[in-house]
């Protein structure tokens, strides 16, 4: 699976974006490819006069989808977590509140393993937020807090067994902030193990999970430089972290993400070496549990950022990563049976300027990249909601543009399954006080 959700990211807001330049170049050969996905039309999930916010997605083995958002009242001051399943037939349900009404409910994120579900999200603000957790397997359970006070930006997995783990930040009174971990027991309780050290101040964090169950965590963090470190926790020993990023090259090492499958682990990360310049680097991790030493990424250079990772059913790697120019490019590496890398592939739009792209890997090697097309030329900037898909054979299909004409996509992420069943999801304003999210999904609605 790709690597789920991390941070709040280090990213350029729309209106950072120039316009010199981009509006000359023609349209990437990606964006006239075909065939385009089949999916569904948008699906309006949030309740009108409402702002709608932070969504994620997941797409189960039968293609339908669950999808978890912030949502908040106009006449209301506290946002809550809601959720919609989708049936086999592309039915949507009504939404359900997931949260307490009480205090701001935030971040949620959604993990599934093709059949059990669960969503993670932040109650509360400041000192007093608690990471949350609720699951699903027919029925939604009681949600429970497992987290200490203080806690924020949940990410989470769900084992091939059900079992859930959940990571999070913990902004420890006068003491650095740190990553903790928690698994959920045979009791379907949850016990806390800190991955980082006394010395470091954590930042970010992702998370993935093995066909076994082996978790492993990967985080950035402030201890003199910062560093990109990684733990595989377990129940049975105590955790012991590892530095993956190169403290030789006197880097600073940030934004990292981790996938995993078919035994192989390999997390990526932007790095900006002692001169400035800056690259996209990598690590792998065998199913003994050894990390290589930490390797650039070919032609991943001169200003590459915000690298995502995802691992086929093969063991072979594909990193999205973005390339720095006039008009910023989501560019692909795909690595070869051998460990060697392929070529980079440009799969965004030349006259656009890309970026917060997310990416997602199936078993099979398929896979979808989702980000919001900045159009230099429209401002204010609205940029819609687009993708492009791998196919079975390997080939990405092309740019889609998802989302209506004439309003502001936020944060669109794209999920798919083992089957190919993709489902895609992002917040859609007008520059008012509301704003909606919509889904689409490879079922079309019948019945």
């Amino acid at each position: 699976m790709a690597a789920l959700r991390t941070s709040p990211r280090a990213r350029r807001t729309l209106t950072t974006v120039t316009a010199a330049g981009c509006l000359l170049l023609g349209t990437a050969a990606a964006a006239n490819a075909a065939p385009k996905a089949d999916l569904s039309p948008p699906k309006v999930l949030s309740a009108e006069n409402s702002r709608g916010e932070a969504a994620d997605i997941a797409v189960r083995d039968d293609g339908s989808a669950v999808a978890v958002w912030t949502q908040t009242m106009n006449n209301q001051r506290r946002a809550t977590v809601q959720v919609a399943l989708q049936d086999s037939a592309g039915r949507w349900g009504q939404p359900t509140t997931l949260s307490e009404s009480g205090s701001d409910a935030q971040r949620p994120t959604i993990a599934t393993n093709g059949h059990d579900v669960a969503v993670t999200w932040e109650q509360g603000s400041g000192k007093g937020s608690r990471i949350m957790v609720t699951e699903f397997d027919g029925t939604w359970a009681k949600p429970q807090a497992i987290s200490p006070s203080g806690a924020t930006n949940p990410e989470l997995v769900v084992d091939a067994r059900g079992t859930t783990s959940v990571t999070w930040l913990h902004a420890n009174k006068n003491a650095p902030t740190s990553v903790e971990f928690a698994q959920e027991t045979t009791a379907g309780k949850f016990r806390i193990q800190k991955l980082t050290n006394k010395s470091e101040s954590a930042v970010s964090q992702s998370m993935a999970v093995s066909e076994s169950g082996q978790v492993s965590v990967v985080w950035y963090s402030l201890d003199g430089n910062y560093q990109v470190r990684a733990a595989t926790p377990s129940s049975s020993a105590k955790t012991t972290a590892v530095t993956l990023s190169s403290s030789q090259l006197r880097t600073e090492a940030v934004e990292p993400a981790i996938a995993t499958r078919a035994g192989e682990t390999m997390a990526v990360w932007q790095e900006t070496l002692s001169d400035t310049s800056q690259h996209i680097a990598y690590a792998t991790m065998t199913a003994s549990g050894k990390w290589s030493a930490a390797a650039l990424l070919p032609e991943a250079d001169g200003g590459a950022a915000n690298p995502q990772v995802g691992v086929d059913g093969s063991g072979r790697a594909t990193v999205l990563w973005i390339k720095s120019g006039k008009c910023d490019q989501g560019m692909v590496s795909e690595q070869r049976a051998d460990g060697s890398w392929k070529p980079a592939t440009q799969i965004t739009e030349d006259n656009r300027d890309n970026d917060g792209l997310r990416l997602d890997v199936a078993k099979d090697g398929r896979a979808v990249a989702a980000w919001p097309g900045i159009d230099p030329g429209d401002y204010p900037y609205r940029p819609p909601a687009q993708i492009n898909v791998r196919d079975a054979d390997g080939k990405w299909t092309g740019v889609q543009s998802l989302s209506a004409d004439g309003n502001k996509c936020f944060d669109p992420i794209a999920k798919i399954n083992n089957s190919g069943d993709i489902a895609a999801i992002w917040s859609l304003g007008n520059g008012e006080s509301t704003s909606r999210v919509e889904a689409v999904t490879s079922l079309a609605p019948r019945g």
